[in-house]
């Protein structure tokens, strides 16, 4: 009976050593395992934008392109019937690209596809400022949703 559990013992220590997995490997599978498992809580737990709160950010962002001067970027941001019948060049030919200081989405009202964004824009006199100081001005934007995108509407 000892010899058998001498050979049990060896048996045991020899089963242990072998395992497809190495200690190290083992390791960085439940590291991985614990960093996937804590960025996918992190995603849940971000609250879900409304579409008011979407098109603020969109509106915020368009405006800020535009003053930067970074036009093709603000054009992608159109509608796609926009873009299909105003070619990039003519759209920036239309712009009047130097003149903005700010803009910024004050106030955002939806419907189930269409907002409309007040917006206020703050721009330098065409004329140099020979009438005062800059311009404060507010319109409104509609911007709809297309294939899962809020796009700004532009009538041509």
């Amino acid at each position: 009976m000892h010899q058998f559990a001498f050979k049990q013992k060896v048996m045991m220590k020899a089963l242990v050593s072998y395992t497809p997995f190495s200690l190290k490997s083992t390791r960085a599978a439940l590291t991985a395992l614990a960093v996937t498992t804590l960025a996918l809580a992190g995603c849940a737990s971000q609250p879900k934008l409304t579409p008011e709160e979407i098109v603020k950010q969109r509106a915020d962002e368009r405006w800020q392109l535009l003053v930067k001067g970074d036009l093709e970027k603000a054009y992608a941001m159109l509608t796609e019937g926009y873009r299909k019948i105003t070619p990039y060049d003519t759209y920036r030919s239309r712009i009047a690209n130097g003149l903005w200081i700010k803009g910024e989405a004050v106030e955002v009202s939806c419907e189930p596809e269409k907002c409309e964004a007040r917006v206020h824009l703050e721009s330098k006199p065409p004329l140099g400022g020979r009438f005062g100081g800059n311009i404060d001005t507010y319109f409104n934007e509609t911007w709809l949703l297309e294939d899962g995108q809020w796009r700004i509407f532009v009538q041509k």
